[in-house]
């Protein structure tokens, strides 16, 4: 039996989880365009009888290969091809749910599944009138861009006032709720592996832990989230059809959980090091069971 990853070149994870499973295993490795893909999926019978799949991450597209087709038509190339990998394999991750996952609907479906959430407000004149200070938040995921041998990537998560600016263009405005303790947890195969962060006491991390201060690093420790709230969150998974994921979630002054998002296609090998989780070579053994 054989398993295909598609992934990125610049995702240590899937080099840490291709080591594992490499020993013993025939592993696919595909970091490029998608379509290289249809040889072995269109052909009548599967000489590498493929029986997992896992969805790690967008390949990039390669700038060595020229095309004829239009952009647009590469583009629903690769498309079906993630369609026709996800409903004839046994697949971990899908980059066709990361692709089409809406964060507003995503906090509408955590409040139906029972969790607290942070108030938000689209924003396009001045002022906030829900709350007196929140935080901006990008609708959605920015792209990544590579240049010249460096990773860019763009964020926005930044505390703000209610003498909020004059925009034109529609802005996420969170509810700010003051924490004790940021959570961030990775979920597969129905199972739960959280992390405390310890973010409030470095006013660089206050806001949020992805403010990284590399020269005084937050503590971080394995952390068991509730019996109730992992049951809502497996709720909420299954709602947004995902078997795994990194979910953001705090611990308020008022001792609340209140969900923040949750990333399809989410990083989880910085969690697993730092709590000793091994979710790499856990990742491994269920990639390269035959069931």
């Amino acid at each position: 039996m054989s398993v295909l990853i598609v992934s990125n070149d610049t995702d240590s994870s899937t080099n840490k989880v291709f080591a594992y499973l490499v020993k013993n295993t025939d592993v696919i490795l595909l970091r490029e365009d998608l379509h290289f893909l249809s040889d072995l999926i269109f052909e009548e019978e599967d000489s590498r009888n493929v029986n997992h799949v896992w969805f790690r991450r967008e390949p990039r597209y390669s700038k060595k290969h020229k095309f004829k087709q239009s952009s647009y038509e590469l583009y629903k190339l690769n498309e079906y091809i993630k369609l026709y990998l996800e409903k004839h394999y046994n697949c971990i991750g899908s980059i066709i749910v990361e692709e089409r996952i809406n964060k507003l609907m995503t906090l509408n479906e955590a409040e139906n599944c029972g969790l607290r959430t942070p108030a938000f407000q689209l924003v396009r004149g001045k002022g906030i009138d829900v709350f007196n200070s929140g935080i901006t938040k990008p609708i959605g995921n920015f792209f990544d861009l590579v240049w010249e041998n460096y990773l860019y990537y763009n964020r926005s998560n930044s505390l703000i006032n209610s003498d909020l600016k004059e925009s034109s263009f529609p802005s996420l405005i969170q509810e700010y709720i003051d924490k004790k303790i940021e959570i961030r947890t990775y979920f597969i195969a129905n199972l739960f592996y959280s992390m405390a962060i310890f973010s409030q006491k470095n006013e660089k991390t206050k806001v949020d832990f992805k403010d990284y201060d590399k020269n005084k690093p937050n503590r971080l420790v394995p952390f068991k989230l509730p019996n109730n709230i992992i049951s809502k969150l497996k709720k909420l998974m299954t709602k947004l059809n995902l078997n795994s994921g990194s979910i953001d979630m705090i611990y308020s002054t008022k001792n609340e959980y209140v969900f923040l998002e949750v990333n399809p296609l989410g990083q989880f090998d910085w969690l697993s090091y730092n709590c000793n989780y091994y979710i790499e070579r856990k990742l491994a053994n269920m990639l390269s069971n035959e069931k």
